[in-house]
């Protein structure tokens, strides 16, 4: 039946946005033209702009994932996550696990342009792979997609209750740059000392912090150890993000098939590399900023060319474009660049804001919609 999962457990992902740090269409082209030479804007942005529904538009880099509780185990080890007690579930809309990587300034677009169409009401989890502004600055809108219990106290006035904290997962590094930020979702304890902890009572996200890679020890020089985000196994990458600024990277899915998360990357470690060619990925959602030239802190397209051939992945998708990349002519980029023996066995393609695809052997998705259903 399509749209249902048949086996075991099987991942839907689909993707949130796809664009650079300022989006789709650029603010800056449309305002001010293209380049220095014209004053006119370039065809990529006015087609976003014109065309809510073009795949051209696009938000900052994110990624959903959505699987059952009541197909969620620990395989490897035959345990299931306490979360995913097959007894708790009553339907099928709280069977549903919703997990997230980066939550940046379209988040609250995304959540209105995509979640009706893969049935997604609340998150569960968020992965942050960074702190800049394109990874965390719709955390504050996370209060909206929270369980919440409304009730009136005994003054009269109308109260939110979330049921269930949403589970982050972050750095060290990325928590210590947040908390001021954010420091209103912060435990008092961890709040900074400069900032008042003492506000008029407020509905806001209640969130539970978990650091998985403790980055000011070591630096980029280990691989960290996997975790569990909502009972899925994930495991950590660092990667470095310009300099020695470590972004995260993600792997998970099945050994049959991973998925390969690279989003913010200019260079990949050694030992990082050395455990990406162990694995057999299935999709590779991979960094790639511009067609013309380089960047300090993003690969562009001949670098991030180099680490498909390196990879081999089953499929690779672009994610993090500027506006140089047109998805209507990507063909034309393809006929440029992969001019290399080999190039006509990869799979490549541009992402797109609402792109889906499934890791797990013999899962049956509906790519249009990803909506996940019972059987």
């Amino acid at each position: 039946v399509v749209g249902c999962w048949l086996l075991d457990m099987k991942l839907v992902c689909t993707l949130l946005g796809s664009g650079c740090s300022t989006g789709v269409p650029s603010l800056s082209c449309l305002l001010q033209g293209a380049s220095s030479k014209t004053k006119e804007p370039c065809e990529v942005c006015v087609d976003a702009a014109e065309h809510p529904a073009s795949k051209n538009k696009r938000g900052n880099p994110s990624l959903i994932i959505q699987f059952k509780k009541s197909e969620l185990k620990r395989a490897d080890k035959g345990v299931v996550d306490s979360d995913s007690d097959s007894d708790e579930i009553v339907n099928e809309e709280d069977d549903l696990v919703n997990v997230m990587i980066d939550c940046g300034k379209t988040f609250r677009e995304a959540v209105l342009r995509i979640f009706p169409k893969i049935g997604a009401k609340t998150i569960q989890g968020v992965l942050l792979t960074h702190d800049h502004a394109d990874a965390i600055l719709g955390i504050d809108d996370l209060r909206s997609v929270q369980k919440i219990v409304s009730f009136v106290d005994k003054s009269g006035e109308r109260q939110n209750h979330t049921t269930d904290p949403i589970q982050l997962y972050l750095s060290d590094e990325t928590y210590d740059r947040i908390r001021g930020t954010f420091h209103y979702l912060i435990p008092k304890e961890d709040r900074p000392e400069t900032v008042e902890v003492k506000q008029p009572k407020r509905f806001v996200s209640s969130i539970e912090w978990n650091v998985i890679a403790n980055c000011r020890e070591t630096r980029a020089s280990v691989l960290d150890p996997v975790f569990y985000a909502c009972g899925l196994e994930v495991q950590p990458l660092r990667l470095l993000h310009g300099g020695d600024y470590i972004a995260l990277g993600f792997v998970f899915g099945p050994d049959s098939g991973k998925c390969a998360y690279l989003s913010d990357v200019k260079t990949i470690p050694e030992i990082v590399m050395e455990y990406l060619l162990t694995l057999k990925i299935e999709v590779l959602v991979i960094d790639c900023l511009y067609l013309k030239e380089n960047h300090s802190t993003h690969m562009s397209i001949r670098e991030t060319l180099d680490l498909i051939r390196i990879l081999k992945p089953s499929r690779s998708i672009f994610v993090g474009m500027t506006h140089e990349f047109n998805y209507y002519k990507f063909d034309e980029v393809q006929a440029r660049f992969m001019t290399k023996e080999g190039d006509d066995e990869l799979n490549i393609e541009l992402g797109f804001d609402g792109l889906s695809f499934t890791i797990g052997d013999d899962a049956v998705c509906d790519v249009e919609t990803s909506r996940l259903c019972v059987e």
